[in-house]
């Protein structure tokens, strides 16, 4: 019955449940650039992070999961992870971003190596057709508050939804969580 609480040197706070089994693969920060780097992977368990904005030119702050990278800037959120590695991520405020973690950007390196630097052509406005992201499709790439998403183990995720504030107070790992927000806000 233990709970794990790691205070951030930008105090962002990250907490881990009872039966979580995560690891910590990169924490770095920089005050002077004023920067972080902070990359956590969780086997199975619950995950609830409180992170703070930061202005800095690196503001990386990802939780993963067999299936799922999640993430956020200035966000309170959580992530489960069942033992048969489903995954279910739910925003309270601001907004996170999740990706799948196997699929990669399509990228060809020159059979060269590194070429000189030339100039490239500036922007220019894009001829149609082209149409208007809809709001459900850009809800499916980023979460927005009182929103969930749930990834199975294999597969694609289920459409993101919003969630009840009622049905999720049942939970005592919430309820827990929320006094001890309340407890350390600034």
């Amino acid at each position: 019955r233990a709970r794990v609480e790691i205070q951030l040197p930008d105090r962002s706070i990250l907490r881990f449940d009872q039966r979580t089994a995560f690891k910590m693969k990169t924490v770095f920060f920089d005050a002077q650039e004023a920067s972080r780097d902070v990359k956590v992977e969780m086997a199975v368990g619950k995950s609830w992070a409180n992170v703070r904005k930061i202005f800095g030119s690196k503001k990386t702050f990802e939780i993963a999961s067999a299936n799922a990278v999640a993430g956020v800037r200035d966000t309170i959120w959580r992530m489960n992870v069942a033992p048969d590695k489903s995954t279910l991520i739910r925003v309270y405020e601001g907004t996170v971003e999740v990706y799948n973690p196997f699929v990669k950007p399509e990228y060809k390196p020159e059979e060269e190596g590194f070429r000189v630097p030339r100039e490239v052509k500036g922007p220019q406005e894009v001829p149609p057709p082209y149409r208007e992201v809809t709001k459900e499709e850009w809800e499916q790439i980023v979460l927005t508050q009182m929103m969930q998403v749930v990834i199975p183990p294999v597969g694609k995720p289920e459409k993101p939804e919003v969630f009840s504030a009622e049905e999720d107070q049942k939970e005592e790992w919430v309820r827990w969580n929320q006094r001890r927000d309340k407890e350390i806000k600034p």
